[in-house]
């Protein structure tokens, strides 16, 4: 078993010649994309991050959809670019662990990463998932799921159109459909006396073995407490598959909420993580096991 995925790997001789990023943006022609709680997503950007070599390799890898793809830009190819020629992509641990005190300045530095373990992988001439898998062989399928449920509107028929579209994507061969709680429920005037119903006519159109998670509600009940005490105990009789987020977070102040919620869902799985900034954050929740699925 190793303990880092490059245990026991022979380096191979790469040096880092140039490191370019490709900003991309769409804008909808409606500016409306999708939309949840108080806001609403009228465009969509990536920033492609590109690391050439002297041998011909080119590594390619993404720092984060949700920030400005003109600045992590302009940071890679002024700040970091010139720090990394010359290097070995197979020192990543090294050049690329950086930025990790906030989503902004973690961004370009993500790109560098998964660029350099692009280039590893394709130099030993191996899919990256082989290398990462470090205590067996990795599965070479994923079952996936629908992510989506994110243009429902309370105050526009909402309930006919999440139970409508999680119908769609049953019928096109999903199993399993994640939804998000609709837009803001103070402005449509949505509580939860009215939003069970709802949950339960969804699990009544899909079917019992039909896969439902939900995405976190945050303060949409007024209190934290709330979720533990009155929206567990929904999820659990209706069969959830997961709660994600339930917080709004996985914050390590929330982490003794996290383990009473655990004990009121007993068969529903904790999902959190996302905003991990890097795999370190993790640990405490895996030492006091308290999530089943950790999406860092």
């Amino acid at each position: 078993m190793r303990n880092h995925p490059l245990d026991g790997v022979e380096r191979e001789q790469l040096s880092i010649t140039d490191v370019r990023v490709l900003p991309l943006s769409y804008v909808d022609p409606n500016r409306d994309l999708w939309r949840c709680g108080g806001y609403q997503v009228w465009k969509t950007d990536g920033a492609i991050t590109q690391i050439f070599t002297d041998q011909g390799l080119v590594g390619i890898g993404e720092g984060s959809p949700y920030e400005n793809p003109a600045e992590i830009k302009i940071y890679t190819e002024q700040v970091i670019r010139p720090l990394l020629i010359g290097m070995n992509p197979f020192d990543v641990e090294y050049l690329a662990n950086r930025g990790n005190d906030s989503r902004h300045n973690r961004a370009p530095w993500a790109g560098i990463d998964t660029a350099c373990w692009d280039l590893i992988g394709k130099a030993k001439g191996k899919p990256v998932y082989e290398l990462l898998a470090t205590d067996g062989k990795p599965s070479r399928q994923i079952q996936i799921y629908a992510s989506a449920g994110v243009q429902h509107e309370w105050y526009d028929n909402g309930a006919d159109f999440l139970v409508e579209e999680a119908l769609r994507y049953q019928e096109q061969g999903y199993d399993a459909f994640k939804f998000r709680p609709g837009t803001d429920w103070q402005h449509a005037g949505m509580t939860l006396a009215r939003y069970v119903p709802i949950l339960e006519r969804l699990r009544l159109a899909v079917g019992p073995d039909f896969r439902l998670m939900h995405e976190g509600l945050g303060m949409a009940l007024g209190s934290l407490e709330a979720i533990i005490t009155d929206f567990a105990p929904v999820l659990e009789e209706l069969g959830f598959y997961w709660f994600e987020e339930a917080f709004g977070g996985t914050s390590l102040e929330h982490i003794d909420l996290f383990l009473r919620l655990k004990q009121a869902l007993p068969t529903v799985k904790l999902s959190g993580g996302e905003r991990f900034l890097e795999r370190f954050e993790a640990q405490p929740w895996l030492d006091r096991r308290v999530l089943d699925i950790i999406q860092t």
